[in-house]
């Protein structure tokens, strides 16, 4: 039965296992050494210093743009002319130094070195590594961060395979010139910079990477082929570059570094496969992986050259803000800090909107815990069009295009991160402000507004005097979205008004925050319905809800240990309701509830201290003792210090083998595996009963995606294996163990194929 099934899967599958797929790259360095530029210099570097403290004293940035990386293109070697060959001015140490004398903290020095190779074995020309390590220490010596980067070196499209000295791109077929290039480059620069420099100096993979001359070059489509090939392919540009600089060793091993999303968007970040590179290897407990975006925004009037997009609008902080917090729940709550590498406005003669806009902009990413650096082009002359027209400082003369917009940057920049974070920001449900005075008028709350929401959320409603009249009542009445009837609100669930009778409101004169807890009826009514708000004598200004969603967390990274209880703080919103503490976790593999108790801090009502043993990775949905969703909890359990198990969960799912032909399958990576696989490492599988209880239960092993199985002999297995390479699956919960032996590079290449019949895989792991 067990042959019948293999041999319909091998002649059944074959199409499927056809695919190209994503596979590690192994560039070797070639680069002539006898001109290498070596760091002799030596420093301590504090291991201890997180990544919270570097954006925090990083403050606020500056580029020291169409400098370094500027490159025309002729040769491959372009000399050190090229650092004025767009116009700007050389660089010299009086300019850095009025970088800090005016309170600007950190600098980021753009590199484009395809333009800067001596021969065909990606040999860096010394003199250009000697002139920008001298600017790098120059800005190291006037007391700011330095983030050094490749920039230009993102190669033009193409339909064959780039040539040498192009650079990268972002398709398979430029894989290896890619990665060759990439890993020669960063050799060399690992080499000039190490040592001698401890945290203050951020190394940058990429600058901008994308498939340039194709529709994804600056937008991510999902779905779009080039869109998902790219951003596979940049998840491996990411590797090698992260991986070539710990290999380089001493202080390197420990240095922060900023990873790239394609085109450094926003959005690719967010919607794409993107993937923070593993980097547990060399640092367990504290995260240095940061991820760096760009972000003009709102577009119209950060970028656009249109001239009618020039005034400061309101709405402008939604978009923004938004974008702080999402990047803040993605990426800030689960370890990777943000550094917005390149931001600015350009220049529309609309100084005082510009000072609006840096306000906002500064002091909201400080909060979100995001750092900012201005690019700075030194262009400044939009007579003919204030395209790109990005210049801040005259770096001849010493002096600043406009003091008042570099002094309300600097000036924001000192805004205290958010320790508990707090969601202060709330977009208004209503758009322009509005006027009740007719009993005819209403406003529409639709159903879907209130799904997010739980019976602890308030619906919040800003309230003024109206201009066009001075009423001698003022009352709102709300009514659920089909009219059948007025909502319920008792006395006790509203703030900011005066209660008159059960649905009505009597609303204050002046400025009012009515807030109305919905409770767990009305929040109900409120998803099946909408609301519908009338009223008489106000103006209503703002309409927000505010729930009581997990604000933040700490710590971020649990290490794992099987005996000893750790705490995990949860931080809510101030305006939520106080909780009893009866906090649940719920997951589709592991029940931390028994293993892990919550209760209110005795410090603080706010907060809700977790206790107990945090056993495995994963992404945890935390409800009240009645079920209702609060928020969701990424819990990351590291190795504890000189183990060598790292649990963590490869699959997001429990996956049923229940069908007869061995479908579906499960595919683990090559990335996902990592790159510690060696012949000692051994392969768990995680298993349970499925509804089926089959007179068998077997499971196969292929190499990659090919139709290929693995035949393993008795004792390099767990449990009995059979002739055919089936592995003998037991009853109930078990654990498959699987020496890799001669199988692990193997594996570091294709990766490997799950399938079989009659069981679940609830978790795979590696013990390396």
């Amino acid at each position: 039965m067990r042959t019948q099934s293999l041999v319909i899967l091998l002649i059944s599958l074959a199409i499927c296992f056809a695919q190209d797929s994503i596979s590690y790259s192994h560039p070797t360095a070639v680069f002539d050494k006898s001109t290498l530029v070596v760091d002799k210099k030596t420093v301590e570097f504090d291991d201890k210093v997180t990544s919270k403290q570097v954006i925090d004293e990083m403050g606020f940035g500056w580029n020291l743009g169409n400098t370094f990386d500027a490159h025309q293109g002729k040769a491959l070697n372009e000399g050190l002319e090229a650092e004025t060959c767009w116009g700007v001015s050389k660089t010299t140490e009086e300019i850095i130094e009025g970088l800090y004398s005016k309170g600007i903290r950190t600098i980021r020095i753009p590199v484009t070195w395809h333009n800067h190779l001596i021969d065909n074995s990606y040999t860096v020309d010394p003199a250009w590594m000697e002139r920008v390590k001298t600017v790098v220490d120059w800005s190291i010596s006037k007391g700011l961060y330095v983030i050094l980067n490749t920039h230009h070196d993102n190669a033009e499209f193409s339909e064959e395979p780039i040539k040498y000295g192009k650079g990268y791109y972002t398709l398979r077929k430029d894989l290896a010139e890619s990665t060759q290039f990439l890993h020669n480059i960063w050799s060399q620069i690992a080499a000039a910079f190490n040592n001698g420099y401890d945290h203050h100096l951020i190394f940058e993979g990429l600058n901008e990477p994308r498939p340039v001359g194709t529709g994804c070059e600056w937008t991510y489509k999902k779905g779009d082929p080039i869109c998902e090939e790219s951003a596979s392919i940049l998840n491996e540009l990411n590797r090698v570059i992260l991986k070539t600089i710990r290999e380089s060793g001493g202080n390197n091993e420990k240095r922060f570094y900023m990873v790239t999303p394609l085109a450094a968007a926003y959005g690719a970040a967010v919607t794409s496969d993107f993937i923070i590179p593993g980097d547990a290897k060399y640092n367990p407990t504290n995260s240095k992986v940061l991820l760096s975006v760009h972000m003009y925004l709102p577009y119209n009037f950060a970028m656009n050259a249109e001239m009618s997009f020039t005034k400061f609008e309101e709405a402008y902080q939604s978009e923004v803000v938004g974008d702080f917090k999402t990047l803040f729940e993605n990426f800030v709550l689960k370890g990777h800090n943000v550094v917005i590498g390149e931001m600015g406005t350009i220049n529309k003669n609309n100084t005082e909107a510009r000072i609006q806009w840096a306000k906002m902009f500064i002091e909201n990413s400080r909060k979100y815990q995001l750092s900012a650096c201005l690019w700075d082009n030194e262009y400044f002359d939009n007579t003919k069009s204030p395209s790109e027209v990005f210049g801040s400082y005259h770096r001849k003369e010493l002096r600043w295009e406009n003091e008042e917009i570099i002094d309300t940057y600097v000036k924001y920049a000192s805004t205290p991160l958010m320790d508990k974070p707090i969601e202060e920001f709330k977009p208004s449900y209503i758009e322009s402000p509005m006027e009740f005075n007719d009993w005819s008028l209403n406003f529409q709350l639709g159903m879907s507004i209130f799904s997010s929401f739980n019976s602890y959320s308030k619906l919040c409603i800003t309230t003024e005097d109206p201009e066009s009249f001075n009423p001698q009542y003022r009352s709102m009445v709300l009514f659920l979205g089909d009219w059948s009837d007025k909502l319920n609100i008792t006395e006790d669930e509203m703030e900011g008004a005066n209660f008159y009778e059960l649905g009505s409101v009597s609303i204050r004169s002046g400025k009012n925050e009515v807030k109305l807890t919905l409770n767990e009826k009305n929040m109900k009514l409120a998803k099946e319905r909408g609301l519908i708000i009338i009223g008489y004598g106000f103006t209503i200004s703002k309409i927000y809800i505010s729930g009581p969603k997990l604000a933040g967390f700490e710590p971020m990274t649990l290490t794992r240990n099987k005996e000893q209880s750790q705490t995990v703080k949860l931080y809510f919103s101030e305006d939520a309701t106080s909780f009893d503490g009866k906090v649940k976790f719920t997951n589709n593999y592991h029940d931390l509830n028994q293993k892990v108790k919550c209760s209110v801090s005795k410090e603080d009502t706010k907060v809700i201290e977790c206790t107990g043993l945090y056993d495995f990775t994963g992404e945890y949905k935390l409800t009240d003792d009645k079920g209702v969703f609060l928020s969701s909890l990424s819990v990351n359990v590291l190795p504890a210090a000189g183990e060598k198990c790292d649990i963590n969960n490869l699959l997001d799912n429990k996956v049923n083998l229940d069908d007869f032909r061995l479908e579906p399958s499960i595919y683990i990576s090559s990335e996902a595996l990592g790159d510690d696989l060696n012949p000692n490492s051994v392969l768990v599988i995680e298993t349970d009963q499925y509804l089926l209880k089959p007179s068998y239960r077997t499971m196969y092993l292929f190499r990659g995606q090919t139709p290929s199985v693995i035949t393993y002999s008795e004792n390099e297995v767990s449990v009995p294996v059979g002739a055919d390479g089936g592995i003998s699956v037991p009853e109930g919960k078990s654990e498959i163990r699987v020496n890799l032996g001669q199988l692990y590079g193997d594996f570091s290449v294709r990766g490997f194929t799950i399938r079989g019949y009659g069981f679940a895989i609830t978790s795979v792991y590696v013990i390396n």
